[in-house]
């Protein structure tokens, strides 16, 4: 009796040595990947409910799109309207649908800030190195990246002002929950472009973010909260 007693003292002594496991490895989950210090999701939002399970109306043409700028109508769509582009790159998001009250993002997961972004950018080697390891490997025309961070971004191109497609293939598009002074909110474009041979994330005025108009449509990329 004695030496099952011994013995049961050693194995709890053992197991009371060990490193404690990092806390937040045992919240991440299945849909999440964590880089650096934060948990992002692993693909574009694809949700056409709000969390209190209101719909948010579905664009399936550009005057549906325009109305919905002009009516202030949470909306999305699939890239070119085709359902097959939808299940590659997520679904394309107007302004209203980024900043209605009800919320888009699932629960304990939010909508990122530029300064999200910017921590992310900054852990991948800053804005002229990080656009190659946030790229994924396959999709980008020109310059696939090494996705070496595992945030797997797809060039699904965007909704420029006037609701037209384009850059499919060459910029993956993201909104943020930022706004300027001026009520524009600030967007995140990661691209083609190169500088000195280096892909880094930008958007057409070759900075990496830029104040909005309402009426272009964009992916989300959430963050756990």
């Amino acid at each position: 009796m004695i030496k099952i007693h011994s013995l049961a003292l050693v194995i709890l002594l053992l197991f009371s040595c060990q490193e404690p496991e990092d806390p937040r490895l045992s919240v991440i989950p299945e849909n999440g990947i964590e880089i650096g210090d934060q948990i992002w999701m692993k693909k574009n939002l694809g949700l056409k409910k709000f969390k209190n399970g209101d719909d948010l109306f579905h664009a399936t043409n550009q005057g549906d799109w325009e109305r919905a700028y002009l009516e202030k109508v949470p909306a999305w769509s699939y890239y070119e309207n085709l359902e097959e582009n939808g299940n590659v790159y997520g679904l394309i998001y107007n302004y209203y649908a980024i900043v209605d009250a009800r919320g888009l993002a699932p629960e304990e997961w939010k909508i990122p800030t530029i300064s999200d972004w910017n921590d992310l950018f900054n852990f991948n080697g800053g804005t002229l190195e990080a656009g190659k390891k946030l790229k994924s490997t396959g999709y980008w025309i020109n310059k696939p990246g090494t996705n070496t961070s595992g945030f797997n971004a797809l060039p699904g191109g965007e909704r420029y002002i006037g609701g037209y497609f384009g850059s499919k293939g060459l910029i993956a598009s993201f909104w943020t929950s930022t706004t300027e002074k001026s009520g524009d909110i600030i967007t995140v474009g990661i691209s083609d472009l190169s500088e000195d041979s280096k892909i880094f994330v930008s958007t057409s005025n070759a900075d990496y973010f830029s104040p909005s108009q309402e009426l272009p449509g964009f992916y989300l990329r959430c963050i756990k909260d």
